[in-house]
Formats: structure tokens, sequence, C-alpha cells
């Protein structure tokens, strides 16, 4: 393990490692904090790029920046916003505030408050909009809820 440049931060998994910025902590073996501040990396084979008080904790899980966001499923992974949750595995979040890609597979992008709650379902843009059917998508239109 090691830590670079990093202030105040801890490289604890077995070979983890912390570049820059302050109040990191990489935990997770393996994983990598490149910067920023107050970001975690707790699963195994994560990393977060920068931001701050991001959380990398499924495994091979990634944030690349943004605010407190957590890529919590496996291979889940955050390309900045703010406040998004990449929960099911191979979910990812681009952009937006409070996005939420819940189901396997599922996608949100941009916007806010928008949630991708079935596996594979897709919400692009728009405001407080849910796609809770697997395979549903929704693009910037009307929340689509399973009736049964």
């Amino acid at each position: 393990s090691v830590a670079l440049g990093g202030e105040q931060s801890i490289a604890g998994g077995d070979y983890s490692l912390i570049a820059a910025g302050r109040y990191n902590k990489a935990s997770g073996d393996f994983s990598s904090i490149t910067g920023g501040y107050s970001n975690k990396a707790s699963g195994l084979y994560s990393s977060v790029s920068g931001g701050t008080g991001n959380l990398a904790s499924g495994e091979t899980s990634s944030v690349s920046g943004g605010e407190t966001n957590e890529a919590k499923g496996t291979s889940a992974s955050i390309s900045g916003g703010g406040s998004g949750l990449a929960s099911g595995d191979r979910s990812s979040i681009a952009g937006g505030g409070s996005l939420q890609a819940l189901g396997k597979g599922s996608v949100a992008l941009g916007g806010e408050r928008n949630i991708a709650g079935g596996d594979y379902a897709v919400v692009v843009g728009s405001l407080s909009k849910t796609a809770s059917v697997d395979f549903s998508t929704v693009i910037g239109g009307n929340t689509i809820e399973d009736s049964a």
C-alpha cells in the first residue's frame, strides 16, 4: 500500500494506492484514489478518481468525480454529478443530481432525482422520473411503473 501525495490520507488495503488529495481512504484490496477530498475506495479493485465525498464500495466499482456519489454494485460506475447511487450490478450514472441506478445493468443519465429501478432500465434527462419495469426506458417523458 502506498500514499504518494495524499495529505492525511490512508492507503490501508493490500496493494492500495492514494496518489493525491486530502482525507482520502483506500481500504479495499487493490483499490485506488487518484485525488480529491474525503473520498473512499472500500471495494475490492475499486477506484475514485477525484471529487469530494465519493465512495466506491462495490467490487470493481468506480467513481470518476462529482460530489457525494456512491458506486455500490459490482462493477457499478458513476461519472460525475452529485448525490448519485449506483447500487445495481453493472449499473451506471452520468452527470445529473440525486440519480439512482438500482437495477442490474440500469443506467441514469442527467436530469434530477430520476430512478432507473428495473433491471436494464434507462432514464435520460428530465426531473423525478422512474423506470421501474425491467428493460424500460424513459427519455425526458412520463414515469413508467409496474402495474402488477
